[in-house]
């Protein structure tokens, strides 16, 4: 009988190579610039290029968007620093497609999901601050907004704080372009 607690190794052997294609068919680094790709099987060496048409477009795009706020939701459940909940990973989806939606694409270089957006979430504190009347319009003109920022490149708490601040998420749903729905949009829909 087999012991079921020993770790068990798998290896996996890479079986493609991936390439990004500009419009005239070339090999490319610049995501910005990708128009197509390229698909090598490394077994037989066979290639397939493919330039995304109009047609593809919005099939390639609906599958992409699944996929991706499946990724970013499980990114964030499987943290080894720490299971992220049903609001962070809601929160994850929303941000990485407020994101898209700026035409930013995101540095795969980093470990983790898509980014907070810093100056955004400083500005969204700032607003929800001065409207709770907790600081004054010259503390928000002056230093103030520098010690926020600053206090978020520092502490990934304060960010994961601010970000659970229902009004500081609204307010930055509101910077990022999302549409933020109101009372008024819940009672409007049962009149």
């Amino acid at each position: 009988m087999s012991n079921v607690d020993e770790a068990t190794t798998v290896t996996r052997k890479a079986v493609a190579k991936h390439f990004l294609l500009d419009d005239q068919g070339n090999v490319t680094e610049d995501e910005t610039k990708a128009t197509g790709i390229r698909y090598q099987q490394i077994a037989s060496g066979e290639t397939f290029d493919y330039q995304v048409s109009e047609a593809a477009k919005l099939m390639l795009a609906t599958f992409g968007a699944k996929t991706l706020a499946t990724n970013e939701s499980s990114q964030v459940r499987n943290n080894p620093k720490g299971a992220g909940g049903d609001a962070e990973q809601m929160e994850a989806i929303k941000n990485r497609f407020a994101i898209l939606d700026g035409g930013e694409w995101v540095d795969r270089t980093r470990e983790g999901g898509a980014t907070v957006n810093k100056d955004w979430l400083t500005e969204a504190i700032i607003l929800v601050a001065l409207a709770d009347g907790k600081i004054t319009q010259e503390q928000a003109a002056g230093d103030f907004k520098a010690k926020i920022r600053q206090k978020l490149e520092e502490s990934a708490d304060y960010v994961k704080t601010a970000r659970q601040h229902p009004r500081v998420t609204a307010e930055y749903s509101k910077l990022a372009g999302r549409v933020v729905k109101t009372t008024d949009d819940l009672m409007a829909a049962i009149a």
